[in-house]
């Protein structure tokens, strides 16, 4: 942005002391030249022009530039199915101004749930999947991994078998939770007879 000065004597008379004036700022950016000014940091700051004692003032206020990368948090979480998770985006512009944009971004996922609302994601299916969130042309992604909830159901195999007298049978267990994701239970679980073995 170009900045001009102009003085004004006792008499009404008006000049040109752009190039003769002592121009700063409060910051928010540097002066390029005599008067032309570059902002880079967000915010609102003090142009000041002095001149013969005299002393005039005017604000600059910067906004954001256009995104150049977007990060996602929190990262890498593990949930048990049926938590939640709030997400969180943030934009960077090429002069490292951060700022929130989570109630402006986009966030999708590979699977493993859905966002039941803009940005709270609820895991139910097993497994590691990708959170996407997506602003102003950049992508940021993330992972979620979903565990088992606790198990609702119990399954035995083999069923009904019948052996001669000995012979010996592997059985295997199988746990499934609420949401119907299913585990190997076998290792953990407790096997017991009524007799005949």
């Amino acid at each position: 942005m170009d900045y001009y000065a102009t003085a004004t004597d006792i008499y009404g008379n008006n000049w040109d002391i752009t190039t003769v004036a002592t121009i700063t700022t409060t910051g928010g950016g540097s002066f390029i030249s005599q008067h032309k000014f570059v902002g880079t940091a967000t915010g609102t700051y003090i142009i000041q022009v002095a001149y013969e004692d005299q002393i005039a003032t005017t604000t600059v206020v910067i906004n954001y530039a256009t995104p150049t990368a977007l990060s996602i948090s929190p990262s890498g979480v593990v949930i048990i199915a049926g938590d939640s998770v709030d997400y969180h985006a943030t934009a960077t512009d090429q002069y490292g101004n951060n700022w929130a944009v989570t109630d402006a971004a986009m966030f999708t996922t590979t699977g493993g749930g859905s966002f039941i609302s803009q940005h709270r994601f609820v895991g139910t299916v097993t497994g590691t999947h990708t959170i996407w969130a997506i602003y102003g042309g950049q992508t940021a992604t993330t992972t979620v991994t979903i565990n088992h909830a606790t198990p609702i159901a119990l399954s035995i195999i083999p069923l009904d078998a019948v052996i001669i007298a000995g012979e010996k049978i592997d059985y295997h267990a199988t746990a499934t939770d609420i949401y119907g994701n299913k585990w190997d239970a076998t290792d953990a679980a407790s096997f017991t007879t009524t007799g005949g073995g």
